[in-house]
């Protein structure tokens, strides 16, 4: 469950970041990666605490008013606004949209692994997330990586 206080601060997340935002798929994910992602990674997310939600968010916030010159700026906010829609909405595993929420993880794990220099600053906001989430621990799960799960 998701307190009334989170609840209105991810709703404004999602306002002020883009009310006319909807969310894009970005990878190629197979049934094998869904499968995948949502027994590896899925679970520790949705079980996440109250807390460790505010503390994702308030690192999304912070990434998007500290890059707003950034040219792919619009590219990190898909992933932020994904992360909050499909990630930290859900309380139960039956409320997740299994193919976006892969598509978000294995978008994170893009971030997270990124030695691009276009990219390379917000690497740090997936850094966060990841190891809030799953202490640091997440596969490279990039559809060229992941393709033989």
């Amino acid at each position: 469950m998701i307190s009334e206080p989170l609840l209105s601060e991810i709703e404004r997340f999602l306002q002020e970041a883009d009310g006319r935002y909807k969310y894009r798929l970005a990878e190629n994910v197979s049934s094998g990666q869904i499968e995948h992602v949502m027994n590896k990674y899925v679970p520790r997310i949705i079980e996440a605490s109250q807390r460790e939600k505010e503390m994702i968010l308030n690192n999304l916030k912070r990434s998007l008013s500290e890059n707003q010159d950034h040219k792919k700026l619009s590219d990190w906010k898909g992933a932020a606004m994904g992360t909050v829609q499909y990630l930290l909405l859900p309380t139960l595993i039956e409320e997740v949209n299994r193919i976006y929420a892969t598509d978000v993880i294995v978008r994170l794990s893009r971030w997270y692994y990124t030695d691009s220099n276009v990219w390379k600053r917000f690497r740090p906001y997936a850094e966060y997330i990841v190891r809030t989430v799953w202490g640091g621990q997440i596969e490279n799960l990039y559809y060229g990586n992941i393709h033989k799960h």
